[in-house]
């Protein structure tokens, strides 16, 4: 979703996802991104299995399957009771 915060998931705990120049394996990687990392940004529309994205230092360009968007909720709680 482009706009919303992302995590680095589906890689092995020792893992890490190109952040390409490109949309594709055929572009070099400005860096790469250690799996459960989140604060990725997708910025515009994903391009078939490639989504441009930016992690605060880098843009570029991440492969989808490998992304899971942050849910607000997760961060965003209001109008709850402190026991519930």
């Amino acid at each position: 979703v482009p706009g919303e915060e992302h995590c680095v998931v589906n890689l092995p705990t020792t893992g890490s996802l190109n952040l390409r120049q490109g949309p594709g394996t055929g572009y070099p990687a400005h860096t790469q991104l250690r799996y459960a990392q989140c604060g990725i940004i997708v910025t515009d529309d994903c391009r078939g299995n490639w989504c441009p994205a930016e992690e605060g230092h880098y843009a570029g360009w991440a492969y989808r399957s490998y992304l899971a968007m942050v849910s607000p909720a997760m961060y965003c709680v209001t109008g709850v009771a402190g026991w519930d």
